[in-house]
């Protein structure tokens, strides 16, 4: 399979002074990684370990230590509209309809007024908001917003999607029907994406691959095959193959003497 991503020997850090010494803090610690064309790869980790900053630093704003980002073989230089984003808290602009909000990044690309709005009409059906495009943010849920954060995302047609905790703000209900919403949205589109999150049970049953980081400076302690069948539905979470697999993410976790979201 097509390599879309690569870390090759990413190094994150930053200076502090201390008593007038400055000392050099290592963040992320030498990851190399592949994303495949097409998958959906999650990172999970300790509080704290780096998961974040690495996520951040895919997009192009946060300056390396050390090694470089590939996309398609190329290095990344910054940020670039073949990286789009879905944050955890969905920052949507108050005063633009949901419609409105989703066409944004149509705009700032450019193109004809009348494809824009039919294209973002047609990701708001997607996600299922298609009856809320002339509604206000201030209208809308918690998970709804970010159903429109995640079409936002989407419309632009950007070469990888990376979302860092997109769904932890949710309330526990929320947040699982969230995660069928997003297997949907993503067998349809099959768009590569990188999702960072502490929740386990969330990596196993969103991901094709889930990447355990170690304590703080974040490496790669081991990378698990999730050969779960698609379509996935939220009751495969009771099954025993489900479970297995979640006990081995979260042995690879605790073994670190840190703890993680079940």
């Amino acid at each position: 399979m097509t390599t879309k991503l690569a870390a090759v020997d990413v190094c994150i850090g930053y200076t502090t002074r201390d008593r007038k010494k400055a000392r050099i803090v290592t963040v992320v610690d030498g990851i190399d990684l592949e994303v495949r064309e097409g998958e959906f790869l999650c990172i999970v980790g300790p509080s704290g370990c780096g998961k974040t900053t690495f996520m951040t630093a895919v997009t192009g704003m946060l300056p390396l230590s050390r090694g470089r980002f590939e996309m398609n073989g190329r290095p990344i230089q910054g940020p670039g509209k073949d990286r789009a984003m879905v944050f955890q808290s969905p920052q949507l602009l108050p005063w633009r309809t949901i419609l409105g909000n989703v066409s944004y990044g149509l705009e700032v690309l450019g193109g004809n007024k009348k494809s824009r709005t039919a294209r973002a009409r047609e990701f708001l059906e997607l996600v299922g908001l298609g009856e809320f495009a002339e509604h206000y943010p201030h209208q809308l849920s918690g998970g709804m917003k970010q159903r429109a954060n995640l079409a936002r995302a989407l419309v632009v047609d950007s070469e990888v999607l990376l979302l860092d905790e997109p769904f932890a703000a949710l309330d526990a209900q929320t947040r699982e029907l969230m995660q069928g919403e997003l297997t949907r949205i993503w067998a349809h589109e099959k768009k590569t994406s990188l999702f960072v999150t502490h929740s386990i049970s969330e990596a196993v049953f969103l991901a094709d691959r889930v990447v355990v980081f170690g304590p703080r400076p974040a490496h790669i302690r081991e990378i698990v095959t999730i050969d779960l069948p698609r379509p996935r539905h939220l009751d495969m979470k009771h099954s025993r193959e489900f479970q297995e697999l979640e006990r081995k993410v979260w042995g690879l976790i605790d073994s670190g003497g840190t703890t993680a979201s079940l």
